[in-house]
């Protein structure tokens, strides 16, 4: 007999959904240049490497940092 429910499978199945949108959601806030949605789902406290390297502690730090590249470095660069 399986010892997995329907309710638990279901659960899983929206859990994964929401994990699995998460770099989606990353991948269309950097198109945007959204450094607020961007960083919208990292905790309030998170601890970030950017690709550069430069290490990024707290969601506002993560969104101020984007919001230099997008304003800046990637003015100008169309989304893929």
């Amino acid at each position: 007999m399986n010892s997995h429910s329907t309710d638990d499978r279901t659960k899983n199945s929206a859990d994964e959904a929401a994990v699995r949108a998460l770099p989606q959601g990353m991948i269309e806030a950097w198109n945007r240049g959204s450094a607020e949605d961007f960083a919208a789902p990292f905790m309030e406290r998170a601890d970030f490497v950017a690709f550069e390297g430069t290490h990024l502690e707290g969601r506002p730090r993560i969104a101020q940092f984007h919001r230099e590249v997008f304003d800046n470095a990637v003015k100008d660069a169309a989304p893929g």
